[in-house]
C-alpha cells in the first residue's frame, strides 16, 4: 500500500509542476502576444502617417497631370499628353499602394473594420474603368449582362482590389493587346474579372498569391496589391481565382459571395 502512496503523490507533484510549467508558458505567450499586438498597431499608426504623407503631394501632382490630359492647362501634343497620362497613372499607383499598406497593416494589428454596404458592383467596375481609361492609352473593354448585382461588401475595398487587378493587366498586357473587365453572376456569387494577353505568371508566383506560400518574386512586379487583394478578398469570404498561361495572358477573378439584382 505504501508504494501506491508514494507513486500517487509523485504523479501529483509532476502534474502539478507540469500545470505551473503550462501557466508560466501560456504567461509568457500572453506577454509576447501582447508585444505583437502593441509593436503591429505602432506600425498601423506609422504607415497611416506615411500614407498621409504620400497623398497629399502625389494628389497634387495627379490633379496637375489630369488637368493636363484633359487639356484644361491647354493644349498638349500628342507625346506630351501621353506623357501626361504616365505621370498621373504611375502616381495613383502609389496612393494604392499606400492604401494597401495601410489596410495590410490595420488588419495585422487587429484594427481593421469593414463598413458593408449593398454594393452595385456594375456601377463600381465601370467607374474604375472609366477612370483608368483617362490615364492610360492602353484599350480597355467593358463587359456586363443581365440585371446589375449587387453584394453586401466594403465598396471602398471592392474598388481597391479591382484598381489593384487593373494596374497590374495594365502594366503586364502586351504592348499590342487590350484588357478585359468583366462583372457577372454565377448561382450565388459576384465575379469581377480582369483578363489581360500578357506574359502570363510562373507556377512559383501564382502559389505564392494563392496560398500565401513563400514570397512573390519582385521582379514579376505581382507582388503586394495582389496580396493584399486576397486579404480583401478573404475578409469578404471570397476568394481570389488565377487563371493564367505564360506566354498567353492572365485572367484574375475577385469571387464575392451574394449577388442579388437590382431591382430599382
Amino acid at each position: 500500500m505504501m508504494w501506491l502512496v508514494v507513486a500517487l503523490a509523485v504523479m501529483l507533484v509532476a502534474t502539478s509542476s507540469a500545470l505551473v510549467r503550462e501557466r508560466r508558458a501560456a504567461s509568457a505567450l500572453r506577454v509576447e502576444n501582447g508585444r505583437w499586438r502593441t509593436a503591429a498597431r505602432q506600425r498601423a499608426d506609422r504607415v497611416a502617417v506615411l500614407g498621409h504623407e504620400i497623398r497629399t503631394p502625389l494628389s497634387l501632382v495627379i490633379g496637375g497631370a489630369e488637368m493636363l490630359v484633359d487639356g484644361t492647362a491647354g493644349e498638349l501634343t500628342p507625346e506630351a499628353q501621353e506623357l501626361s497620362r504616365t505621370i498621373a497613372h504611375h502616381s495613383g499607383r502609389m496612393v494604392t499602394l499606400a492604401d494597401d499598406l495601410l489596410v495590410d497593416a490595420r488588419i495585422d494589428a487587429g484594427l481593421f473594420t469593414m463598413h458593408v454596404t449593398n454594393v452595385d458592383v456594375r456601377r463600381l467596375a465601370l467607374a474604375v474603368v472609366r477612370d483608368t481609361r483617362r490615364l492610360t492609352s492602353m484599350p480597355i473593354r467593358f463587359e456586363s449582362r443581365g440585371a446589375p448585382p449587387r453584394v453586401p461588401a466594403d465598396a471602398g475595398l471592392v474598388r481597391q482590389v479591382l484598381v489593384n487587378l487593373v494596374n497590374n493587366a495594365v502594366r503586364h498586357a502586351g504592348p499590342d493587346s487590350d484588357i478585359t473587365v468583366s462583372v457577372r453572376r454565377m448561382e450565388s456569387s459576384v465575379l469581377l474579372s480582369v483578363r489581360d494577353a500578357g506574359a502570363g505568371m510562373d507556377p512559383e508566383t501564382k502559389r505564392a498569391l494563392l496560398d500565401g506560400e513563400g514570397e512573390v518574386p519582385t521582379e514579376t512586379g505581382h507582388g503586394l496589391g495582389l496580396l493584399i487583394s486576397r486579404r480583401i478578398a478573404e475578409l469578404h469570404g471570397g476568394r481570389l481565382v488565377v487563371d493564367t498561361v505564360s506566354g498567353r495572358g492572365t485572367t484574375i477573378t475577385l469571387v464575392l459571395p451574394g449577388g442579388g439584382a437590382d431591382d430599382g
